[in-house]
């Protein structure tokens, strides 16, 4: 019998690097549910400060989920659950290389010019 995807466990996952069985299996994410869960589990036996870790998801947790999807609701459950998230780092201004400005001067042939 093949289950639905792990969704409560894979995004869990995501945000503290550690397994919640008992979350068990959906055929759909319920954010609600699982923020109350993660919540109950904050300082208790959960550090906030796992929660701007990144945690690849293991193969067996990823399985017939896309990863945008993973991505957007670990941000939307990082937000909700007060936790700043990972900070967004733009590099620092500098001259582009030999490659970068080739790539930049290349037009496609389906572009018209």
């Amino acid at each position: 019998m093949t289950h639905p995807p792990a969704w409560h466990q894979a995004v869990a996952f995501a945000l503290t690097g550690q397994r919640f069985e008992e979350l068990g299996h959906q055929a759909s994410l319920d954010l609600d549910e699982l923020a109350a869960f993660l919540e109950r589990r904050l300082d208790v036996d959960l550090d906030r400060s796992v929660l701007d870790q990144p945690h690849p998801l293991p193969p067996d947790l990823a399985a017939g989920l896309g990863a945008a999807q993973v991505w957007a609701a670990a941000s939307e459950l990082r937000r909700r659950l007060g936790t700043s998230g990972q900070a967004v780092r733009v590099a620092r201004q500098r001259p582009l290389t030999a490659e970068e400005r080739r790539l930049l001067e290349e037009v496609p042939p389906h572009h018209g010019s």
